[in-house]
């Protein structure tokens, strides 16, 4: 599918299955999702591809439905078991994928369709693909030494009404709808939160523990209002905890109601 630059990072940087001991989260799957895009650049909207970005946006769109659908999919020693929309059961590794026999041709075979098409033909590669990456960049806290072994240390935490962070993250979003900017935060301790984008500022009341100053890319923040959107409002108190991973990278988590989100963030 590409040429491997055996960095686990990068997508298909190496020839391995995702690992059945490891979680498979949503915020995991995001950031895999992100990759997967920019790798083959193509835009996130259906409506802003053209030409060969829709027939591989497509077959992106289709392998990510697949695996929000944990049911869907089995991760064993050897490969990973995927059932399409027929309920057929599909073998898939990073180099091979093989379904039920088939004719092709007149004559018989276990090919993948897909897979016989090469390049992006087989959606079942890009979803095995999805839930590797998933795991690799999954930016939640999974135990004290994370992914770097370096311990996660709480910076500051701050609990506020979900129609509070509604109203922050809103406003943000109103004034750039598309994302594209890095939004900075600031946590005053006992005072306040105050979220930065350019010269737009917007603020609420609120009592940190802590003093905390971060920074979220466009795409983590579109991450975070989609979630925060259609549950916040009704959601009596939300926790917002900064953890901190190395000297600049760090973890923003969510907690509360029906949200429970962790984004990557930039200490600052």
């Amino acid at each position: 599918m590409t040429t491997l630059d055996e960095n686990p990072q990068d997508p298909f940087g190496v020839l391995a299955l995702p690992t059945a001991t490891t979680p498979v989260t949503a915020a995991g799957l995001k950031a895999a999702r992100r990759a997967l895009l920019a790798h083959f650049g193509v835009a996130d909207a259906p409506a802003e591809r053209s030409g060969e970005q829709q027939r591989i946006g497509n077959q992106l769109d289709k392998a990510y439905q697949l695996v929000l659908d944990n049911t869907r999919w089995t991760i064993y020693e050897d490969h990973v078991a995927i059932v399409n929309d027929t309920g057929t059961i599909y073998r898939t590794r990073p180099d091979f994928c093989e379904g039920p026999q088939r004719l092709s041709r007149g004559r018989p075979t276990t090919i993948c369709p897909g897979f016989a098409r090469g390049a992006v033909g087989c959606y079942h590669l890009l979803a095995v693909e999805y839930v590797r990456l998933a795991q690799v960049l999954d930016p939640t806290p999974q135990s004290p030494d994370a992914a770097t072994g370096d311990t996660l240390v709480e910076v500051a935490q701050v609990t506020l009404s979900g129609r509070n962070l509604l109203a922050l993250t809103g406003y943000i979003h109103l004034v750039d709808p598309a994302h594209t900017e890095d939004i900075n935060v600031v946590f005053s301790e006992g005072a306040s939160i105050a979220l930065y984008r350019g010269d737009y500022q917007v603020t609420a009341p609120a009592s940190p523990n802590a003093v905390a100053v971060f920074a979220l890319v466009g795409s983590e923040f579109a991450d975070l209002w989609s979630a925060v959107r259609p549950s916040a409002k009704e959601t009596p108190t939300i926790t917002l905890t900064v953890l901190r991973q190395s000297a600049t990278e760090g973890v923003l988590t969510m907690v509360g109601g029906t949200l429970d989100l962790a984004v990557a963030i930039t200490l600052l």
